[in-house]
């Protein structure tokens, strides 16, 4: 698989999921026109499609989203007009082709002007109008041409969307001389109109008018190159079934005792494990695929807001499940976006605050532990707690209740609110981040704000990285195993019992460097009490606790193992003292204790 590839995937993932909401929503609206919630999720789809498709600079694209979208949101009645609901229809048909293309394709980012020349989003301004080629004849002596032409071509966007010019426009200011001006124009009129409506423009002596007619080309698929869904759920039970066969396989390594069989089974051990890995990769992308066009989005929106951005990206081969990064793609792009608009100041404020005037914004992703944390940091004016409640309460967004400045700031999350001073097409609608933290919840992560005022903000997405490898200490407990994550862990000590001083069946004490260490027994927290045997040797492994070290008396030291540790069953996600399980070594599930929720 191609970079271009790789870098595409994540994209068309994630527009897909946005164009089936979108598609349901039209629905919702063929069979009622009036059904607010369609409207909303309709709103909600074309300002995460904006923010996708402008990311990667197709600039026609992103202009007809935004004029629709501004025609949603200046609905005076929840009925939506029939023009309006033609061109969302018209829209989403569009944007299927577009994906298609894509995905076909693959384009590069200096085709990209291509893409969006070739689908012609712009028709859908003017409700598929018929694409018309126009040779004019322009009237007077060849210096007066172009002055002329230029009136003609005014004249014309009246009539339709002008799409090619020759000579080009920008070349008719120079005084370009030509014979014959010839234009190709997408309008909703017929022949005969167009015809009489050229005719009436001053200064033409003649028209001759053809409609344009789009051929479908049929070309021959190569089989290698198609692609197949498979729902990423089925390639995790693979992934879990090669797992149990390799289980397997370990069992019956201990049956055969020839060296001809031990190496035969060792073969195809190697084979499931490989085959584990090709599962992996097929479900995993680096961070890189999904914000590798973010740059040159920022310095477009930048140029746009008058601004200059440096955006610093960190933590590209950082690997993510494909699945989730679908759900990362729009929010980070909301996200940056409203750093740029709303969080960098302009040139002269940086200059007078005596910032340096280039905006700094970094994005980062880094694995922690067992999770992955991305982090969006600018260094903009930051958010004022202040002005925040005043949109609040003008947004009739309920304030009483908060009594810090972080409660105040975590409004910038709520539906409807913004601090734009001015409606903006790009950014401000007060959706994208309300938008962005309903997505990532979806999957599990959180989002979260710090800012300060005049300093910058941070906004960090967190989620579980259901692949990681970490380092755990299995402990025997009873009958049963148990993990602890050797990342908590201090020390592991042998004790007497009566060294210890118990305060009930499950809680003790132990001195340890001369303090009391609380100490619990494990056996006793979990299963059935069980009375300690006195005078006998004890483990406690000392982990830490919520606030201050606690010891864990434990039967036995089993091994310590570099594992995958997977979420809890949902039957268990109240148990607090556990925090995952993972495989051992004989395929029994073992829970891993959370040292935190012990006291």
């Amino acid at each position: 698989m191609s970079v271009d590839e790789i870098r595409w995937q994540a994209w068309i993932d994630d527009l897909d999921r946005i164009l089936e909401s979108q598609s349901e929503a039209i629905k919702k609206l063929k069979e009622n026109s009036g059904d607010v919630v369609a409207i909303d999720e309709i709103k909600m789809a074309l300002h995460s499609a904006k923010g996708l498709i402008d990311a990667v600079g197709l600039k026609t694209t992103t202009q007809t989203i935004v004029e629709i979208e501004d025609n949603v949101h200046s609905l005076e009645s929840p009925d939506i007009p029939q023009n309006l609901y033609s061109q969302l229809e018209s829209l989403n048909i569009k944007m299927n082709k577009l994906v298609e293309h894509i995905r076909e394709n693959k384009p590069k980012q200096e085709d990209i002007n291509e893409v969006d020349k070739l689908l012609g989003f712009e028709a859908i301004l003017v409700k598929f109008g018929s694409d018309y080629s126009l040779d004019i004849s322009v009237k007077g002596e060849k210096s007066l041409r172009s002055a002329r032409a230029l009136g003609i071509l005014n004249t014309l966007k009246r009539i339709g969307r002008i799409k090619t010019t020759d000579p080009k426009e920008e070349d008719l200011y120079l005084d370009t001389k030509f014979d014959t001006l010839k234009v190709v124009i997408s309008t909703r009129e017929n022949l005969d109109q167009i015809t009489e409506d050229v005719n009436k423009i001053p200064h033409v002596s003649g028209v001759q008018i053809e409609k344009i007619t789009q051929k479908e080309t049929k070309q021959d698929i190569n089989i290698d190159s198609l692609s197949l869904k498979i729902p990423l759920s089925q390639i995790r039970t693979l992934e879990t079934d090669l797992t149990v066969l390799s289980g397997h396989i370990e069992a019956l390594k201990s049956e055969i005792s020839t060296t001809r069989g031990q190496e035969e089974l060792t073969g195809i051990d190697n084979t499931f494990e490989r085959l584990r890995n090709d599962l992996k990769k097929m479900r995993k992308i680096p961070f890189d695929s999904i914000v590798s066009s973010l740059s040159a989005m920022s310095s477009r929106l930048a140029q746009k807001e008058g601004k200059q951005v440096d955006l610093i990206i960190q933590g590209r081969f950082v690997t993510l499940d494909r699945a989730i990064a679908n759900f990362l793609i729009d929010p980070i792009t909301q996200i940056l976006r409203n750093a740029i608009v709303h969080g960098i100041e302009k040139i002269p404020v940086r200059r007078k605050l005596k910032k340096n005037i280039i905006g700094k914004i970094l994005l980062s992703a880094v694995n922690d532990r067992d999770k992955i944390k991305i982090k969006i940091i600018d260094d903009g004016s930051g958010i004022d707690p202040a002005a925040l409640i005043k949109a609040a309460k003008k947004a009739g967004v309920p304030v009483n209740n908060l009594t810090t400045n972080q409660d105040k700031i975590n409004l910038i999350f709520e539906r409807g609110l913004s601090l734009s001073k001015v409606d903006k097409k790009i950014a401000g609608r007060g959706i994208g981040l309300y938008a962005a933290r309903e997505r990532i919840q979806q999957f599990g992560g959180n989002l979260s704000v710090a800012s300060e005022k005049g300093k910058g903000t941070t906004f960090t997405i967190e989620f579980i990285d259901q692949d990681a490898l970490s380092k755990n200490l299995i402990v025997s407990v009873g009958k049963e195993n148990y993990a602890i994550p050797s990342s908590e862990v201090e020390q592991v000590i042998l004790v007497n019992t009566s060294d210890l001083k118990f305060i009930s069946d499950i809680n003790a004490t132990y001195m340890h460097n001369q303090e009391e260490l609380p100490v619990v027994v494990l056996n006793n927290l979990i299963g059935n009490i069980q009375p300690v045997k006195e005078n006998d040797n004890q483990i406690i492994v000392i982990t830490r606790g919520s606030s201050s070290l606690i010891g864990i008396l434990v039967d036995a030291l089993m091994d310590e193992r570099l594992v995958n540790i997977k979420p809890l069953n949902p039957i268990l996600k109240n148990y607090k003292l556990f925090n995952g399980t993972l495989i051992g070594r004989d395929k029994e599930v073992i829970l891993v204790i959370n040292p935190a929720a012990i006291i």
